[in-house]
């Protein structure tokens, strides 16, 4: 026997079929991209980006969201627009993230 682990997170998530991880690239205006690791969700009305993941990159806040959390606290944070695309593939879309400081997931 071996002792096998496994994330059990990403499982659930690929064995979904709403849910599948996909590398995303995002891109600020002057070029510069950073890849994140991603979990796609078909229904979500927002994406959620990890702060530590695009601080190197170029950004303008185009507003501020309010985020309610399941425990009920509410945290107010950045809504911005960067340009993304999933990596491997040739067309960048222009997306709204949601920055935020503590995620359990880059994207």
């Amino acid at each position: 026997m071996t002792n096998v682990q496994f994330d059990l997170h990403r499982f659930v998530a690929d064995s979904d079929v709403c849910f599948h991880f996909v590398d995303l690239c995002v891109t600020d205006d002057n070029g510069v991209s950073v890849k994140v690791n991603s979990l796609l969700d078909s229904g979500s009305q927002l994406s959620v980006l990890r702060q530590d993941l695009v601080e190197s990159l170029q950004y303008d806040v185009v507003g501020e969201v309010k985020l309610r959390g399941f425990d009920g606290s509410v945290s107010v944070r950045e809504l911005v627009t960067l340009r993304a695309n999933i990596a491997d593939r040739d067309v960048l879309v222009p997306l709204k993230f949601v920055v935020c400081e503590n995620v359990n997931y880059d994207c």
